[in-house]
């Protein structure tokens, strides 16, 4: 691999970086440090497990269909040995052009980061202070407002992701936290670009206000605006008139703009399902909240569609219709039953992706199962 600091010196901001971090304040906060100190960012994020490889496998493909210089970093997830060993072996046949670092504090990390010099473990520091400090001076004057910012960013969230209550910054961070977590039944993993944005737009804000001396109440009274302000970013994809309508929540209007999302991204999110003739459209892993409304609006839009089914990683799924009884399906092929409208069942394993849910999916309704 390439050193880090061979790259930067040529590259500088310019230079193509693919960054996997963890699902928290500080993997995001991660991420908000770097997308504001390089012009072209590519991310993917991961709980901790087998998840990570499978992302990582993703950013590499990403980086495969664009080729040259470039950076892969992953913050705040610990790898096993086997882990930083597969993920060697899947950027080996790009050696000679990119660099490798992984920036973390969890303890568990220790035997992998003895093997690994791009393994970077530091357990008294965050994944977001660590990649500031890493970063930051390299590619900014201590004095630009934008490093202020980051600073600031990346200081909160190590005083809260470290737990250190005494620290003043403790209690804007818990906040930040809140903001990280917000939502999570509203804006679909799945849709993680639309995720990560309004994550990132709550970090920026949040902090410029706390910068210029806002304090912790009037940050939280702040919120419900901050929120109508992404949602007015969006503007074009919403309905006619939703942004205005006071008469609507604005749990609603993020359900509906979830809902353009999908459909403009139809090929990526659903996939296309028949039982006993009945055309559906199968989704993976839609907290409930967001499958039930979002559903029912797609549906709404797409009248050859008879169910939605959205399938989660304990293997439950989930069917739902506006004008056909399911509830003979759910029985027949998964074991399940339910209202009319509102059914359900389960495959009976574990399902880790969407292409698998498929795959189970289909077996199941193509051989007869007994019950009513």
């Amino acid at each position: 691999m390439l050193p880090v600091s061979t790259l930067l010196a040529a590259h500088g901001r310019d230079l193509p970086l693919y960054h996997l971090s963890h699902i928290d304040l500080d993997g995001y906060g991660a991420q908000f440090i770097t997308r504001q100190l390089f012009t072209q960012a590519v991310f993917g994020n991961s709980d901790y497990g087998a998840g990570i490889l499978d992302q990582f496998a993703g950013l590499v493909a990403r980086y495969r269909a664009v080729g040259g210089p470039a950076l892969f970093l992953i913050t705040d997830v610990n790898l096993t040995p086997a882990q930083a060993e597969a993920i060697e072996r899947q950027l080996h046949p790009f050696q000679g052009a990119v660099g490798l670092l992984l920036l973390d504090h969890h303890g568990t990390g220790q035997k992998a980061a003895e093997r690994h010099p791009w393994y970077h473990l530091d357990t008294r520091t965050s994944a977001t202070l660590l990649t500031f400090q890493t970063f930051a001076p390299k590619l900014l004057a201590p004095e630009d407002p934008q490093s202020v910012l980051l600073q600031a960013v990346a200081e909160h969230v190590d005083a809260y992701d470290l737990w250190q209550e005494p620290n003043p910054r403790f209690a804007c961070g818990n906040l930040l936290s809140d903001q990280i977590l917000d939502l999570r039944d509203t804006l679909p993993e799945s849709l993680n670009e639309l995720a990560r944005d309004y994550r990132h737009f709550m970090l920026e804000h949040l902090m410029r206000a706390r910068l210029r001396g806002t304090s912790l109440r009037d940050l939280e009274r702040s919120v419900f605006d901050l929120k109508e302000a992404f949602l007015a970013a969006h503007k074009a994809e919403l309905p006619t008139g939703l942004l205005e309508d006071v008469e609507r929540s604005q749990a609603s209007k993020f359900y509906q703009l979830v809902a353009a999302q999908v459909a403009a991204r139809w090929t990526e999110q659903i996939k296309d399902v028949v039982v006993d003739g009945r055309r559906g459209a199968l989704v993976y892993g839609w907290p409930k909240s967001i499958y039930q409304t979002v559903s029912n609006l797609l549906l709404a839009q797409h009248p050859e569609l008879d169910f939605f089914v959205n399938v989660v990683v304990t293997g439950y799924l989930s069917i739902r219709s506006r004008s056909v009884d399911m509830s003979g399906i759910a029985a027949r092929y998964f074991g399940g039953g339910g209202h009319p409208f509102a059914c359900g069942g389960s495959l009976n394993r574990s399902v880790p992706s969407l292409a698998q849910a498929l795959e189970l999916f289909e077996a199941r309704t193509r051989v007869p199962r007994t019950g009513t």
